[in-house]
């Protein structure tokens, strides 16, 4: 009989489990997509600030070339949060690289 009332206990407890992970699940999903949409404004935005100056003539001027350094540091800084996993492979590939020819020149 105690057997029985233990395993009617696990089981509303996994029962339990599982409903909160699958409500962990769905706000995952819908932080995942607001990042998504996030990345991709800041991609645009990128894209839209390469094309306006890609003469250099907000540089060139003293006081705009000021706001438009700052709008730029600020584009790299937004820029730097979304890691995008193809040059996240490629910088790790680089460095192993690195790694082997500094290993390979140590023992010549």
């Amino acid at each position: 009989m105690i057997s029985f009332i233990f395993n009617i206990i696990l089981l509303l407890i996994i029962f339990v489990l599982i409903y909160f992970i699958r409500l962990a699940l769905r706000r995952i999903t819908v932080y995942e997509s607001s990042l998504l949409d996030i990345q991709n404004i800041i991609r645009y935005m990128d894209e839209k600030l390469k094309m306006i100056d890609h003469t250099g003539h907000f540089e060139s001027d003293d006081e705009v070339g000021f706001f438009f350094e700052e709008i730029k540091k600020m584009q790299d800084g937004l820029n730097e949060l979304f890691i995008i996993e193809g040059q996240d492979n490629e910088n790790e590939n680089e460095g192993k690289k690195d790694n082997q020819e500094k290993g390979n020149s140590e023992k010549n």
